[in-house]
């Protein structure tokens, strides 16, 4: 599996062989003045607005990667008022004119001819955007969560992640009630088409995080993708799973009302997960080594976090089973979980769900079956 977070600094490294010298051209005598101030006049927005201007052009132009990080920390280092009666007047200039010029740079990358230097630029950008940690710039780094690249998307959808930034979405005070809802949906048209198991790790932290509709909304997106992969047999990087089950319980036990269709969610990928499982405790070339033991941990996880409180019942049968390679016992708390034909599973009866309706229009309350993988015979 290619470690993303790998991709990130070996792209930093090339930057820094690529040359080398200035750190900072642009003259920050005036701008340190300003941070002096108690209080800004139209002079000193002026002068808040040129420097930013001049420090993004500088990163855009450049060809001296060298002192990159250290001219990107002289942007930073910028981006507050030393006084605390300026800070306001401060950062509502210096967040405005970064959010421009930035917009700005990222439209010029994609006239560069050079890929490779287009891309660099671009990371060092969204470093410096997800460094910044302002609201105003989540809707710019949004915009580029689609790139070819994986360690540019990787470090857009890290500002978007951002905790400070999370935190603001959910605050009340938000100027831009949209944003969340913006930012999410091209989350989800993300999510289809990505499959860095770090991005989609980031993604699916920030459905858990963000605590608006939109998150709610985020988190049954990705636990029906996470779903079908299982019924396409196309699911890998089984570990995710284990989050979003996690999550999606403590959404139920969070919630009084509206448990319903989470319960199901979490039930269906629970169930898939365990029906995989036991599929290749039967049928030993049906997993490789990894993805076995990956799926064990995510069932034995879930059940010691999740289980005992939906259910109200602590237990560790899954655990033993699959220790003691025990198939029939798995199968057998498979039916008492998820229930059969003849019973009703636990889950559903503590958490009054079902699985949708059968063809005769009655409820439906017992999980779909995994199909077989194309190629297998039933």
């Amino acid at each position: 599996m290619i470690n993303i977070l790998r991709c990130a600094i070996c792209s930093f490294l090339i930057l820094l062989l690529l040359i080398g010298s200035n750190v900072l051209a642009v003259n920050a005598t005036q701008i340190d003045e300003v941070r002096k101030k108690e209080v800004l006049d139209s002079a000193d927005f002026e002068i808040i607005d040129n420097f930013v201007d001049e420090a993004i052009q500088e990163l855009l132009q450049t060809t001296d990667f060298s002192s990159i990080s250290i001219a990107r920390n002289a942007i930073l280092s910028r981006s507050s008022s030393g006084t605390i009666s300026a800070e306001e007047q401060y950062a509502q200039q210096f967040f405005s004119s970064a959010a421009k010029y930035l917009k700005d740079a990222f439209e010029k990358t994609r006239e560069l001819t050079s890929q490779q230097r287009a891309e660099q630029i671009r990371l060092n950008l969204l470093i410096l955007l997800d460094n910044l940690e302002d609201l105003r710039l989540a809707k710019l780094a949004a915009e580029i969560m689609d790139d070819k690249n994986t360690a540019v998307r990787y470090w857009a959808v890290h500002a978007v992640s951002n905790p400070v930034v999370v935190a603001k979405l959910n605050s009340d005070s938000t100027d831009n009630p949209g944003l969340a809802r913006e930012i999410v949906q091209k989350l989800k048209d993300r999510l289809t088409g990505e499959n860095s198991p770090e991005i989609l790790s980031l993604i699916i932290d920030f459905a858990g995080n963000l605590k608006t509709p939109e998150g709610r909304e985020l988190l049954l997106e990705i636990a029906d993708i996470r779903i079908r992969r299982y019924e396409n047999w196309t699911i890998d990087a089984e570990l995710l799973d284990n989050k979003v089950l996690v999550l999606l319980s403590d959404v139920i036990l969070s919630q009084r009302e509206g448990k319903a269709e989470v319960s199901h969610r979490f039930a269906q990928l629970y169930s898939f997960v365990m029906q995989r499982y036991i599929k290749s405790m039967d049928d030993q070339n049906l997993l490789d080594s990894t993805q076995k033991q990956q799926s064990a941990s995510v069932l034995v996880d879930v059940e010691q976090k999740c289980i005992g409180k939906l259910t109200g019942i602590s237990q560790s049968v899954i655990k033993s089973a699959i220790e003691k390679g025990r198939s029939s016992t798995l199968l057998a708390e498979y039916n008492s979980l998820f229930g059969s034909e003849d019973s009703i599973g636990r889950l559903v009866r503590a958490l009054d769900f079902n699985y949708g309706q059968n063809t005769d229009g009655s409820r439906r309350l017992i999980p779909r079956i995994l199909p077989p993988r194309p190629g297998e015979t039933q």
